[in-house]
């Protein structure tokens, strides 16, 4: 099980790339609420998670 989830989470790493990304989001909900931002974040992370265990 854990190494599924190591697995995942390599490829989540490198295919995503989250530091990469970061400033994009950044930029592109810069003129959201700090609370507005954090939902966003929250949902694409949820639904990048279901979508890699589907």
């Amino acid at each position: 099980m854990i190494e599924s989830f190591l697995t995942a989470f390599v490829i989540y790493f490198v295919v995503i790339d989250p530091v990469g990304s970061a400033p994009v989001f950044l930029s592109v909900t810069s003129h959201f609420t700090k609370a507005e931002r954090y939902k966003v974040a929250l949902e694409a992370k949820t639904k990048n998670v279901k979508s890699i265990y589907n």
